[in-house]
This record gives structure tokens, C-alpha cells and sequence, in this order.
């Protein structure tokens, strides 16, 4: 597994993979994963060489704390 936390560093990454002309899923998600994501991920892991899965927490929606 691999860790990305900056827009330029995923780019990068996705960049080199897609040059290499491997396929890529992507599930995202808003950070509260449940069985439904899991299902998303086994398929993109099954159908795909690579596999993102995006834990985004939109504060707006969900406040401060």
C-alpha cells in the first residue's frame, strides 16, 4: 500500500502507471468505509493492475469536530 497525501504526488504516480499502460480503478469514498466500499475495492483489485482509493472528509459537512 502506498500512501499519497498531495495532488502533484498522485499525479506523478498516476502518470508513470498510465504511461506503462497499466489500468487503474478508483473508488472514493468520504472516510466512513463500509462494506459497499469494500466491494468496490475487491472489484477494481480483480479487474485492474492498480487500485485508488480516495479518503476524503469534506469538513463542511461534517463540522469542526
Amino acid at each position: 500500500m502506498i500512501i499519497i497525501k498531495k495532488p502533484k504526488e498522485l499525479h506523478d504516480f498516476l502518470e508513470k502507471r498510465r504511461y506503462e499502460r497499466e489500468r487503474i480503478g478508483f473508488t472514493p469514498t468520504m472516510g466512513a468505509l463500509h462494506r459497499g466500499h469494500a466491494v468496490l475495492i475487491e472489484r477494481a483489485h480483480r479487474e485492474c493492475s492498480r487500485v485508488v482509493v480516495s479518503l476524503f472528509v469534506n469538513p463542511l459537512q461534517f463540522g469542526p469536530n
